[in-house]
């Protein structure tokens, strides 16, 4: 029974191993059908991401909410966190508050850029120096 239990163990013990050997360190496993897909980019949510988890029915707010919870959340250090909050822009227009999401139906949106506080600042010639959401909505 002790000889079973142990040689089972030590099965299973090499086949780990040698799968582990057999992939290169940090190399990704593709999965499914679409394992040549391009990843996503984390700064970058597009319509396609929006049709796919299917948020069309939704708002803007919505949308970066259950995709991109972390757009939505202030991580600039120091005193300049409360003085220039999170800010909006549609279709690279004038910043606004994040308020302004709720307006923006997900139906009509091509993409939602994130916006760190020195891309803002070089994008909007630094009428803000906190980051900004951008809404680029599609073409009609």
């Amino acid at each position: 029974m002790i000889d079973r239990r142990a040689t089972r163990l030590l099965l299973l013990c090499a086949t780990l191993c040698a799968s582990c050997r057999s992939r290169p360190s940090g190399a990704a496993i593709p999965v499914g059908a679409d394992s040549t897909a391009a990843p996503a980019k984390y700064n970058i949510i597009t319509a396609q991401q929006i049709i796919d988890a299917n948020l069309l029915g939704n708002i803007a707010y919505v949308v970066v909410q259950r995709l991109r919870p972390a757009y939505l959340i202030d991580k600039t250090a120091g005193p300049r966190r409360s003085t220039q909050p999170i800010m909006v822009s549609v279709n690279g227009g004038e910043l606004s508050g994040l308020s302004a999401l709720n307006a923006i139906p997900a139906s009509t949106i091509a993409e939602i850029r994130y916006l760190t506080v020195g891309e803002a600042s070089q994008r909007f010639a630094s009428r803000n120096s906190g980051p900004v959401i951008l809404v680029t909505l599609m073409s009609r």
